[in-house]
């Protein structure tokens, strides 16, 4: 399992660098494990998917507020210009609440009187007050059949879904951020170490450059080898070239898929630590030993896409039941209390019942059917999907097996070549340029060697990623 040990330190550096405005420069360069603690908080892509959890969560809360408490104040003056007198004045403190259950509440105080304009020698501002009214009221609602989830159900029940298949699928995405920085950074290293001996292969051409100008001085080499050294100066020289590009660019795109100020360093070297872990924690899952039955079913278990889409069937499913019990009769049970001094108490039983809607039920359950058969296609295909990628990613380990095999061969090989060229040039059999090239055969042996190390390291990660195991980092 892999653990990082510099989180606290990363914390304080990139602290520093917010507020300094991102004109601070990291002290030491950044390690792997600083790269990932970063990209966890600060990558475009794991903040935009942060971003959508958060949102879901928002909307989960907001159907439970909506079911909450409500209370509402409202007054209310009327005046009658033409008898030039006041009809009433009212306020009213209103307090509802619809409970998740299918139950409604609502209650309220009211003060409210009415009265008229006095007229002739009368003050304009008397008021008659002999209506004066203050009320308080109860009122209970309830569907007693067909019972089924109310709006507010069924939203909330909606939004739990929704939250969960976001936080599934962010779990496989995260994992897939790091794998794919740890990928990035791996390959970044290997461009800045093909880089790095390009220039060194500039400069053992150079130095043959300028042993064939010295032997051209004495007539022990001719035009042709001269002609011929400076155009494997200019093939070094253009290769480094394109070493640079390639690794600015390459850097460049790291940086801007984690979010990484341009002012902060980062270490280009790889931990054998972290390596050695890495390696050992997919080597011991065994995963290669396991049967084509059990690979699949793991893949099925763990995969998000068809865990969701699980889910979204049995929402169509229960949506295509309510929707069946909207056309059953319905009946209603309600119970009310009013009064101040004088109380009154009532219960109250409706039942309603559609006889024709003009077809509308029926299209709308022939659209929830629709789409539940849709759906159910989807999970079909989905299984097929998965199964086309588990035989990708298996062809993959064992391409990137075979690969390892091969450039540990031609590493090999271009050893002992180079070895036999040490020994022949030492005795004057070959020239300066054959053993440089000797030389440039056993880099490029090597690199292709590290690829292909890394290659399969991370055709395995993936493939135990995939299959729904988890490392932390």
């Amino acid at each position: 399992m892999i653990i990082s040990k510099t989180k606290i330190l990363a914390i304080i550096v990139l602290t520093f660098v917010f507020i300094s405005g991102g004109t601070f420069v990291h002290a030491s360069p950044m390690t792997l494990d600083e790269i990932i603690d970063w990209g966890l908080e600060n990558a475009p892509a794991q903040k935009e998917m942060q971003k959508n959890l958060q949102q879901a969560r928002r909307a989960k809360e907001r159907v439970y507020a909506s079911s909450g408490w409500q209370l509402d104040f409202s007054g209310n003056l009327d005046y009658d210009i033409e008898g030039l007198e006041w009809q009433r004045q009212s306020i009213e403190l209103e307090l509802d609440r619809n409970f998740l259950g299918g139950l409604n509440l609502q209650s309220g105080i009211s003060y409210s009187r009415d009265s008229a304009l006095g007229s002739g020698e009368q003050s304009p501002m008397t008021w008659d007050q002999t209506d004066y009214e203050p009320r308080i009221s109860f009122s209970l609602g309830y569907t007693l059949y067909p019972w089924f989830p109310t709006g507010s159900e069924r939203n909330l029940m909606e939004q739990e879904m929704n939250l969960k298949k976001m936080e599934n699928t962010f779990s496989r995405d995260e994992k897939e951020n790091i794998l794919g920085w740890i990928e990035g950074y791996m390959n970044l290293v290997r461009i800045e170490n093909s880089l790095q001996k390009a220039r060194e292969n500039v400069e053992r051409v150079e130095e043959e450059l300028e042993q064939i100008k010295r032997q051209k001085k004495i007539e022990e080499a001719g035009e042709l080898a001269l002609l011929d050294s400076r155009l494997a100066l200019l093939a070094a020289e253009n290769n480094m070239k394109e070493q640079k590009q390639s690794f600015e660019d390459e850097k460049e795109a790291f940086y801007r898929e984690l979010g990484l100020p341009g002012d902060i360093e980062i270490e280009l070297e790889l931990q054998a630590e972290i390596m050695e872990e890495l390696r050992g924690w997919v080597n011991e899952l065994k995963l290669l030993n396991l049967s084509t039955e059990e690979i699949e079913e793991m893949a099925r278990k763990n995969s998000p896409e068809l865990v969701n889409l699980e889910k979204d069937i049995e929402l169509a499913e229960k949506r295509k039941e309510w929707l069946e019990k909207e056309k059953h009769p319905t009946l209603n049970l309600g119970g009310s209390l009013r009064g101040w001094e004088d109380w009154s108490a009532g219960i109250n039983v409706s039942f309603t019942y559609n006889l024709f809607d003009s077809g509308q039920h029926n299209l709308n359950l022939e659209e929830k059917e629709e789409e539940l058969k849709d759906l159910k296609k989807d999970r079909k295909d989905l299984k097929e999907d998965l199964s086309r990628q588990l035989n990708g990613l298996l062809n993959r380990v064992e391409s990137a097996r075979r690969n390892l095999k091969e450039q540990e061969l031609g590493l090999e090989k271009a050893r002992l070549e180079k070895e036999l060229n040490e020994k022949e040039f030492e005795k004057g059999l070959v020239t300066l340029r054959d053993y440089n090239q000797a030389l440039d055969d056993v880099s490029d042996a090597e690199m292709d060697y590290l690829r292909a190390e890394d290659d399969l390291l991370m055709a395995k990660l993936n493939f135990a990623s995939f299959l729904g195991f988890n490392f932390d980092w």
